[in-house]
């Protein structure tokens, strides 16, 4: 009899361990479950955060590239804004350079009444010459007097060199014929070769006149210009 309880009493705590055991089980099966679903719900937010980021940066990669294309087409269309801009002014400088000759020969030549100077050197050229030391010198003497009359004289030439040294016409190394005698009512063009000596650099370019209307001196004219204003290396065509 008392073998019997006994027996029953191991067979009730063994059921009730395992009982037990399987809530216990059971309870980690289901908060490995929770655990689980946590796990999975947070890499569901993140991975829906990810794509929203995505998403996000590649709106803003879209607008960027809209925005380099339509700064591209703008500075495209400046560019070529520019271009012809340049293109314009070019133009208009050369028309206002060839006006501004213009009006200067008339002046000269049909309204001197303009002009205060009566006697000038106009348009002054000079060319370097196939030739070492050679060169050529050209421009149009004009006189500015309203009344127009024969006026005359000697215009003389000279070069001041680098060093100080000045060559003027009439001595053996410039225009040794001598100073280029005038005479017009209007104008009279002027081209004259000549030379310079070895290692000579010129600096200015000066002229000198007595000018006379008949026998009467009218003026004692002088001009100096720089040598680099009026030089060019090669000759005319």
């Amino acid at each position: 009899m008392n073998y019997s309880s006994s027996t029953s009493g191991f067979k009730l705590s063994g059921f009730r361990l395992s009982l037990v055991l399987i809530v216990g089980l059971g309870l980690v099966a289901g908060i490995s479950f929770w655990l689980g679903q946590i796990s999975v719900s947070d890499k569901a937010q993140q991975a829906e955060m990810r794509q929203s980021e995505l998403r996000e940066l590649e709106q803003s990669h879209t607008q960027v590239l809209q925005q380099k294309h339509q700064l591209q087409t703008r500075l495209t269309l400046a560019e070529l804004e520019a271009a012809s801009q340049r293109e314009q002014l070019d133009i208009l400088s050369t028309t206002l350079a060839e006006q501004a000759t213009s009006l200067s020969f008339y002046q000269n030549v049909m309204a001197p009444e303009t002009i205060q100077d009566r006697f000038i050197v106009d348009g002054l050229q000079i060319f370097e010459q196939s030739t070492p030391n050679h060169y050529k010198m050209e421009f149009v003497l004009l006189q500015r007097l309203e009344r127009r009359s024969l006026i005359k004289g000697n215009l003389q030439i000279c070069i001041r060199g680098e060093q100080g040294q000045t060559l003027c016409s009439g001595s053996p190394a410039l225009l040794p014929e001598g100073d280029i005698a005038y005479g017009f009512k209007f104008f009279q063009t002027v081209s004259v070769a000549f030379t310079l000596p070895e290692a000579f650099e010129p600096v200015t370019v000066s002229f000198s006149s007595q000018v006379y209307q008949y026998s009467k001196k009218r003026e004692d004219y002088k001009w100096q210009v720089d040598w680099k204003q009026v030089f060019t290396a090669n000759s005319p065509s």
